[in-house]
């Protein structure tokens, strides 16, 4: 296969979520309909039986076994690798693609060479409308989302996550990686996921060098993924190694984008 047969690779990044797993392979192979396609789920490490199931119910899937768990930016660059797509759709392992649309974000990036990521409309399994859009972070709202949960009495939140409706396309300066589509000649250009981040902030800083570089990021409610959103770093408190995972994130990100 080449870029030229494949018109899109679907990568998924899978760790210890076999319950998501199962439903969200069936909708991508039934949302894929006959498109020239090829899906690769990159597990990290799991040991809940994922990878069995992978071998047993989708033989057609590519899978790729990490030995450990690198985090999620290493494991998509993995899947890249591989990928052989002209497009590359980047789902979450909690998603669920609905009806056509796969079909609406490839024919919408199609027409539109200026995008650098499209990204569909994201909803809690309720089918109500999930704010996934958001502006570039800076230390202040990073400090306010960390402490949001005890003290969110000490201010409201002003930003494209609730300021608007999510509703309508639109140009944004970054959406969760939750579902992305990214042409692969948008990768070649500006280079894989940032692996320095073992957990969140991998999707804010390829968004940031994307748009650095003249593309687009754009918010597509036309096409839909159930997204089960789990904020694993929000349980626990500060007892939750994620969180300190997440702190480290942000401050490499700020450091390298005030020192790019």
């Amino acid at each position: 296969m080449n870029y030229s047969e494949v018109q899109l690779s679907v990568v998924i990044v899978c760790t210890n979520e076999k319950k998501f797993l199962r439903p969200a392979l069936l909708s991508v192979v039934a949302s894929l309909r006959g498109m020239p396609s090829e899906i690769i789920v990159v597990d990290n490490n799991s040991s809940d039986g994922s990878r069995e199931l992978i071998r047993t119910e989708f033989p057609q899937v590519l899978l790729i076994e990490n030995p450990k768990n690198r985090g999620a930016a290493y494991a998509r660059n993995l899947g890249i690798q591989k990928a052989q797509g002209e497009h590359l759709l980047f789902l979450d392992c909690d998603t669920e693609v609905l009806d056509n649309a796969v079909q609406k974000l490839i024919d919408y990036i199609k027409t539109h060479p200026e995008i650098g990521i499209l990204s569909p409309q994201l909803l809690y399994p309720d089918h109500t409308v999930q704010h996934s859009s958001r502006p570039f972070p800076t230390v202040l709202t990073f400090i306010r989302r960390v402490l949001e949960g005890d003290f969110k009495f000490l201010w409201r939140r002003k930003n494209f996550e609730t300021s608007w409706n999510h509703s309508s396309t639109r140009e944004v300066d970054w959406t969760m990686s939750a579902a992305w589509l990214i042409p692969r000649a948008v990768l070649e250009k500006v280079g894989e996921f940032d692996d320095g981040y073992f957990y969140n902030y991998e999707d804010v800083d390829l968004s940031w060098r994307i748009k650095k570089a003249g593309w687009k990021i754009v918010y597509y409610p036309e096409a839909q993924v159930i997204h089960h959103y789990q904020r694993l770093s929000a349980r626990g408190g500060f007892s939750n190694p994620l969180k300190w995972a997440h702190l480290k994130s942000a401050l490499r990100f700020f450091i390298k984008k005030a020192f790019s």
